[in-house]
Order: structure tokens, then sequence, then C-alpha cells
């Protein structure tokens, strides 16, 4: 596994989060990459990983910051940009 994005400060919920991106072998064939948010809690920290092909990943990385911020509206957690 490889960093391909160096971590960058996000927020999530209000929060102060890191979002990593990361590339490795799929398990099943080919590359994927992994989107690792990482958050401290209270009780320690948080960590969330998207996966992707890695074919489709490039075309969707900037949709997911934006997908994961509309799609949280009704939970406690969510991401923006």
């Amino acid at each position: 596994m490889r960093v391909i994005r160096y971590r960058e400060a996000i927020r999530v919920d209000g929060a102060t989060a890191l979002s990593t991106y990361l590339s490795n072998d799929s398990p099943i064939g080919g590359r994927e990459t992994d989107w690792l948010v990482t958050l401290e809690c209270r009780d320690g920290l948080l960590f969330i990983v998207f996966t992707a092909p890695e074919l489709i990943s490039s075309a969707t990385t900037a949709c997911s910051t934006r997908w994961c911020a509309r799609s949280g509206s009704s939970g406690r957690r969510r991401a923006r940009a």
C-alpha cells in the first residue's frame, strides 16, 4: 500500500479530520484506491475507509467528498470539503 495523496485537513460534523488517499493491489485484480478518513473521538480514534477500483476512483474522487457531505445530512457524522 502506498500513499498517493498525503494527509489533508477536512471537517467531519464540525470536527477536524484527516483525509489520506492510498493505492494498493485489489484482491479481485488490478489496483484500488482507498480514501482514509481519520478523526479523534471522545473514546479514541475513528477511521473510515472508502474503497474504489482505480479505474473509476480518479473520476469520482472529486464527487466522493461532495457525496459524503450530502448523504450524511441526517446522520451524526458527515464529511465537508
